[in-house]
């Protein structure tokens, strides 16, 4: 992979694997973040990258979407560090189901498998709040959910009326069964959190918070396994292969 240039909002990394173009984009924290980065992501080449230096060139809308990041487990067959790849993708706020790319899906888990980082399909679930208590997971679980994130569905949903397939890779940081602390009581008014009362909470719970902390780093390099399999192959080529109807 080329040394990547920062761009500018929302944040950004450019780069190459071989001949395919990289964004790497962060879209903050919960679905209100994710929304808004998802409609410039998608939005006729609002992003700028380049230099870094207020005059990098627009990148065109992509061809493909890859969200990554962390999940928690809804079922007590998906264990914390496990690679997970949605087949689809619910919402706690009542909105329609959107389904990934079968595509890009089936030929990451290829990838990913033959290069062994096994993982699994689920179908995943995002939610506005941090599910935190073993009670949360379980009530998320009834809606036939097996992992549970903030941000995948506002990105897959945005993708799929832009016409983009998008597919979504994540581990799993946290069990079915693990009882966390409450970080919705860290969380402001725009879905991050407060870093003052973050500390407090943890501070409340030091054994909980460590614990998480263990298995999220155990997660992420899950998930840095991945990556270097994905550069070491190449991404999927998309081109042609249109996001499935919802």
């Amino acid at each position: 992979m080329t040394l990547p240039e920062r761009g500018r909002s929302p944040d950004t990394l450019a780069g190459k694997v071989g001949r395919q173009q990289i964004i790497l984009v962060r879209t903050g924290m919960g679905p209100q973040n994710a929304r808004s980065c998802a409609a410039v992501v998608f939005g006729n080449g609002a992003v700028q990258v380049g230099a870094g230096n207020g005059h990098g060139a627009a990148w065109p809308e992509p061809s493909a979407a890859l969200v990554f990041g962390l999940a928690g487990s809804l079922s007590a067959s998906v264990r914390e560090s496990d690679l997970v790849l949605y087949e689809g993708c619910l919402s706690t706020d009542g909105q329609a189901p959107v389904r990934c790319s079968p595509f890009l899906t089936g030929g990451l888990a290829r990838m990913l498998n033959e290069g062994g980082a096994s993982c699994r399909y689920v179908m995943g679930v995002s939610s506005s709040r941090v599910a935190s208590r073993r009670i949360d997971k379980r009530n998320l679980a009834g809606s036939g959910a097996e992992a549970v994130d903030m941000e995948s569905y506002e990105i897959v949903a945005e993708a799929g009326r832009r016409g983009v397939p998008a597919v979504v890779l994540r581990a799993i940081s946290d069990s079915f069964e693990r009882d966390m602390p409450d970080f919705n009581r860290a969380l402001n008014s725009d879905g991050e959190f407060d870093g003052l009362v973050l500390a407090k909470v943890c501070a409340a719970r030091p054994l909980a918070s460590a614990a998480l902390a263990a298995t999220s780093w155990r997660a992420l390099r899950r998930i840095n396994k991945a990556f270097d399999i994905i550069f070491r192959h190449g991404f999927p080529d998309a081109r042609g292969m249109a996001q499935p109807p919802v």
